[in-house]
C-alpha cells in the first residue's frame, strides 16, 4: 500500500505561551510517526501574533527533518479556523489538537494506529483535563472538564476535534466542511463528525490517544462553567436539528419542551442542594438546569457566542443571536402623543514529503453586518450602490426637483417642540436639489396647545383628535398629498447639521424608498451607572448606504410614491403602544421597498430625567418586547406558532435574565443590569403570547 502523509493542525488564538510550550511536544510527535507527519499552525489572531512563535521552533523542526508552516486566517470563529486547515493540508490524513492542549506519550502513533488497523474513517481519544490552579469542589463536581470515555476500539457518533483523526479522502468523498454558523457558538465538531457518521463513516475511540486539556484559572470557576453548560445546550439541539430526517418543527417544540422540563426539575434540585451544604449536587444539578436553558435558546433558533471575539466578561443579550434574538427596531423615544478579501501569509518550512492538491479554497467574503455589502461613494454608479433595479418595485434616482414635507409630531411639549422647529428650519438653507420644503406640525392636544410654537417660516399647523403615535403619523401621510417625500422627526428631537440634507441626498442618488438615521440620546442628567452598564437607550448604527429590513419613524425619510401605491398605512390597533412603525417598515420591505441607513443623517433625542427612573425603562423594554411579538401577528404569521415561540422565548428569557439580575451568573453591574433588561423582554414576550394587556405609552388622556 502506498505510504500515507499526514497533518497535525493545531488552531491557535491569542495562547502564545501554551503554542510556545506545546509545539516542540507536536514536533517530537511528528518525528516519531509511523508516517511522514507535518505539523501546520492556524493562527486565527486577525493581527497575526502566534507568526513569531512558529518562526521561533522552525530552527528545531528543521532539525528533526520535520515540516513546520504557519498560516494567518483572519475571519474570526473557529470554523474558519478548522474549514482553513482543511484547505491547507493536501495529504492523506488530518490530525487535529488545540493550542490548550498536551498530546500524551505515543498519542499520535495510538491514532495512526487504530486507523489503519479497525480501517475507519475517523479516529478520537480521551482527554482528561489539568487544571493550573486546584479547582474548587463545585467545579470538580460540576463535571464540566470530565473527559468522555469508551471501549478501546469501539465505534461512536460524534467526536470532539481537540483529538481528532480524519481520513481526508473520505472527508472529500463526501464534501464535508464545518458549517459557519457554528462559528461563533461552538458545536462544529459535533455537527461535522455526525455528518460523517451519518455519510457512512465509522469514528472509533483510541483509549491510549490521550491529550490533556490544560484548564485555565478563568475557566475553573463557576460562572464560565455555567456559560458553557448554555452555549453547550444550544450547540446539542441545533445539530440534531441540522442532522434530523423528520420535522424541524415538532423536533423544535420537542427539545423546548425536554429543556423547560429539565429546568423545572434540576433548577430545585440545585437551589435545595446548596441550601443543604451538598456540593456535588448543587454542582450537578445546577449544570444541568442551565443546559436545559440552552436547549430552549437552541429550539428557538438562537444561538450563544463563544468564538472569535477577543475576550470579554459575559453579556445576558448573547443568549439570543439570529431569529431567537431579533429586535424591535421602533424602540426609540417616539413623539409623546397624550401620555406623560481575506489576507493570507505563510512561514515556510522545509518540505516533507510531496505537496498534493486539497480542494478548493472559496472566495473570501466580506458582508456588513447586515449581509449586504455598504454603499460606496459616489452614488448608484459604483458597485452594490443603492437598491436592486431589476426589482419591479425599485424606483430609480429622482428624475427632477422633489417636494418635500417634514413632519414633528407633538403632545403637550412646547420647549422641546420649540427647539425641534429651530433645529428643522435651520437645515431648509442646505437643501438643493428640492422644489419646497414645508414643515408641519402635528398636534395630539385637543386643546391645540402647540399652536403658538408652531410659527414662522413655511411651518403648518393641524391638530388630530383621535389619541395615539398612528393616527398622528397617519395625518402627517393624509397631509403630504401634494409631496414627493415625507420626513419624519419627534418633537423632543433636534437635528444635528447635514440631517435633512443627508437623508434626501442619499435617496436622491440611489432612488431607494425610505432613508433611516441615527437617534443619540441626550440626557438632561447624568444617568446612574446602572443605566448606562445597561445600554438602554444606545442604539446600532450602520455604515452608510447598508440595508435594513426595518427601520424606526423618529428619523426616517418616506418615498410616498411607494406609499401611496401599495397603499401602506401606520396601524391603529399600535396606535397606544408604539411599534406601529416596525410594522409598517417591514410592510414596506415586504411590498418591494428599499430602507438604506444614513449614518451621517442624525439627531439627538433629548431624554428627560424621569425617563432614567429604573421602573420606566424595565417597563419600556417590557412593553417593546410585548410589541415585538404583536408585530409578528400582525405580520400574518402562524399565530399558534408565533404566540409558542414567544412563550418559549420568553421563559429562557426571564430564567436568564433573572439569574443574571440576581447575580447567578457571577458579580458585576453591567451583568445585572442587562439581566434585568432581558428579564423584562421576557416578559413582555409572555404578556403578548397570552394576549395580556400590555403598557400603553401614547394616546392616554
Amino acid at each position: 500500500m502506498e505510504t500515507q502523509h499526514a497533518t497535525i493542525a493545531m488552531l491557535t488564538y491569542q495562547r502564545n505561551t501554551l503554542l510556545a510550550a506545546v509545539l516542540p511536544a507536536l514536533l517530537d510527535q511528528a518525528g516519531r510517526s509511523p508516517v511522514p507527519t507535518r505539523v501546520l499552525v492556524v493562527d486565527n489572531d486577525p493581527s497575526g501574533q502566534a507568526a513569531p512563535v512558529v518562526r521561533a521552533a522552525q530552527a528545531r523542526a528543521r532539525e528533526q527533518g520535520v515540516a513546520l508552516r504557519y498560516v494567518h486566517e483572519p475571519v474570526p470563529g473557529i470554523v474558519a479556523g478548522r474549514n482553513r486547515a482543511l484547505e491547507e493540508s493536501g495529504d492523506d490524513l488530518l490530525v487535529f489538537i488545540d493550542d490548550d492542549e498536551e498530546p500524551g506519550p505515543g498519542w499520535l502513533e495510538a491514532l495512526l494506529d487504530a486507523h489503519e488497523r479497525l480501517g475507519c474513517e475517523a479516529v478520537t481519544g480521551p482527554t482528561p483535563p489539568r487544571f493550573t490552579r486546584p479547582a474548587s469542589a463545585w467545579v470538580r463536581h460540576s463535571g464540566a472538564f470530565d473527559s468522555w470515555q469508551a471501549p478501546d476500539g469501539g465505534v461512536v457518533t460524534s467526536a470532539d476535534t481537540g483529538n481528532l483523526l480524519l481520513d481526508l479522502g473520505a472527508v472529500r468523498r463526501m464534501g464535508l466542511r464545518f458549517d459557519p454558523r457554528y462559528g461563533l457558538s461552538g458545536g462544529e465538531d459535533s455537527l461535522f463528525t455526525r455528518q460523517l457518521s451519518q455519510a457512512g463513516g465509522t469514528i472509533r475511540f483510541a483509549a491510549d490517544a490521550v491529550v490533556t486539556k490544560i484548564v485555565p484559572e478563568g475557566r475553573a470557576r463557576r460562572p464560565w462553567v455555567l456559560r458553557r453548560s448554555l452555549r453547550a445546550g444550544s450547540s446539542w439541539v441545533s445539530v440534531r436539528l441540522d442532522t434530523a430526517s423528520g420535522s424541524r418543527a415538532r423536533l423544535r417544540a420537542l427539545y423546548a419542551l425536554k429543556g423547560t422540563g429539565r429546568v423545572g426539575r434540576d433548577w430545585p434540585r440545585a437551589l435545595l442542594g446548596r441550601a443543604r451544604g451538598d456540593v456535588a449536587a448543587w454542582a450537578r444539578h445546577e449544570v444541568s438546569a442551565w443546559g436545559g436553558v440552552g436547549m430552549v435558546v437552541g429550539a428557538l433558533g438562537g444561538r450563544v457566542h463563544e468564538y472569535g471575539r477577543a475576550p470579554r466578561a459575559f453579556r445576558v443579550r448573547d443568549l439570543m443571536s439570529g431569529r431567537a434574538r431579533r429586535r424591535p427596531a421602533g424602540t426609540g423615544s417616539g413623539p409623546r402623543t397624550h401620555s406623560p478579501a481575506r489576507p493570507s501569509s505563510s512561514v515556510p518550512g522545509p518540505a516533507a514529503g510531496p505537496a498534493r492538491p486539497g480542494p478548493a479554497r472559496p472566495p473570501a467574503h466580506s458582508p456588513t453586518r447586515s449581509g449586504h455589502a455598504p454603499l460606496p461613494p459616489g452614488g448608484p454608479s459604483a458597485p452594490h450602490a443603492g437598491p436592486d433595479t431589476s426589482s419591479p418595485h425599485a424606483a430609480g434616482p429622482a428624475a427632477g426637483p422633489v417636494r418635500v414635507l417634514v413632519a414633528v409630531p407633538t403632545y403637550r411639549r412646547p420647549t422641546d417642540l420649540a427647539r425641534a422647529l429651530r433645529g428643522v428650519l435651520g437645515q431648509i438653507p442646505d437643501l438643493r436639489g428640492v422644489a419646497d420644503v414645508e414643515v408641519l406640525v402635528v398636534d395630539n392636544d385637543p386643546a391645540a396647545s402647540a399652536r403658538a410654537q408652531a410659527t414662522g417660516g413655511p411651518v403648518r399647523y393641524v391638530v388630530e383628535q383621535v389619541p395615539g403615535v398612528a393616527a398622528v403619523r397617519n395625518r402627517a401621510l393624509d397631509e403630504a398629498r401634494d409631496h414627493d417625500l415625507l420626513v419624519f422627526i419627534d418633537d423632543d428631537e433636534e437635528p444635528e447639521p447635514g440631517w435633512l440634507a443627508a437623508l434626501v441626498g442619499l435617496r436622491a442618488r440611489t432612488g431607494c424608498q425610505a432613508v433611516a438615521g441615527l437617534v443619540v440620546p441626550d440626557y438632561e442628567v447624568e444617568p446612574d451607572e446602572w443605566v448606562r452598564q445597561g445600554g438602554f437607550f444606545v442604539r446600532r448604527t450602520w455604515p452608510t448606504g447598508t440595508r435594513r429590513p426595518v427601520a424606526a419613524s423618529n428619523c426616517l425619510l418616506l418615498d410616498l410614491g411607494f406609499v401611496r401605491e401599495h397603499g401602506l398605512r401606520f396601524d391603529a390597533d399600535f396606535g397606544t403602544t408604539g411599534g406601529e412603525d416596525t410594522l409598517f417598515t417591514r410592510q414596506l420591505t415586504a411590498a418591494g421597498g428599499t430602507i438604506l441607513w444614513c449614518d451621517e443623517a442624525r439627531v439627538r433625542d433629548h431624554v428627560p430625567a424621569s425617563r432614567l427612573d429604573h421602573a420606566w425603562i424595565l417597563r419600556r423594554q417590557r412593553s417593546h418586547a410585548a410589541t415585538a411579538v404583536r408585530v409578528e401577528l400582525a405580520l400574518g404569521g402562524a399565530p399558534a406558532q408565533v404566540r409558542v415561540r414567544a412563550a418559549l422565548g420568553g421563559g429562557a428569557r426571564i430564567l436568564a435574565g433573572g439569574a443574571a439580575a440576581a447575580g447567578g451568573l457571577g458579580g458585576g453591574l453591567r451583568r445585572r443590569a442587562r439581566g434585568a433588561r432581558l428579564l423584562a423582554r421576557g416578559r413582555g414576550m409572555l404578556d403578548a403570547a397570552l394576549d395580556r394587556p400590555g403598557h400603553r405609552e401614547y394616546g392616554q388622556r
